[in-house]
């Protein structure tokens, strides 16, 4: 915390030559030499991490996070799972999965990451919201609007969720114009018309409700 980071590293090290099968401290040691630059070093040590405790979700996320920013994007989505499955109460695992996943094109899967996210996170409106656009993606866009309106209720101030709400009423077969419009100008009211998008949205809403 001091930012001693090669005191930090012996220390760690000290430990390991007591147990070599610390997690914490192979944990720990990674986090120092990733904040150290040595990238390949710090996966090694996460790496040893996880073997030591392969029952910690923790360890398993932190090792995905190395992975994905080294680009091993296969790798990293094998951590994030073994990690949601170590304790599926965490959002952060099954976020990350979902985005490993449609990094990969497997939509279907992940909306079910997306899906598992928003159980362990329900009152969550950005992910609330941001579901509701993959589920509108997927062609679901009766349960997407269902999900965009309950993002707006959980975040009534974020214009986000309400411009989300008005794209994906837009997109609806049969276009509830009205309602689109109403949600259009909430987000512009609420961005001050400072959002390029939202404005956007609003011209859209403009020109469905004639």
């Amino acid at each position: 915390k001091q930012k001693q980071l090669p005191a930090a590293a012996e220390a760690a090290r000290a430990v390991l030559a007591i147990d070599a099968n610390n997690a914490d401290a192979w944990s720990r040691l990674g986090a120092v030499l990733g904040k150290q630059g040595d990238a390949v070093a710090a996966r090694e040590a996460f790496q040893q991490a996880t073997k030591a405790a392969p029952e910690q979700w923790r360890l398993h996320f932190n090792l995905g996070l190395m992975l994905r920013d080294a680009g091993d994007y296969d790798a990293a989505l094998r951590e994030f799972q073994a990690a949601a499955s170590c304790d599926p109460s965490q959002t952060g695992p099954w976020e990350l999965s979902a985005a490993m996943l449609r990094r990969a094109s497997r939509k279907e899967e992940a909306l079910l990451a997306d899906l598992r996210a928003l159980q362990t996170a329900p009152k969550d409106w950005t992910l609330c919201s941001m579901v509701a656009v993959q589920l509108s993606q997927a062609g679901l866009l009766v349960v997407a609007v269902e999900h965009a309106t309950r993002a707006t209720e959980l975040g009534p101030n974020e214009p986000k969720a309400w411009s989300r709400l008005a794209e994906i009423l837009l997109d609806m077969p049969i276009v509830d114009g009205p309602r689109a419009l109403q949600a259009a100008r909430r987000a512009d009211e609420l961005a001050k018309g400072a959002d390029a998008r939202g404005t956007w949205l609003l011209a859209r809403a403009e020109g469905a409700n004639g």
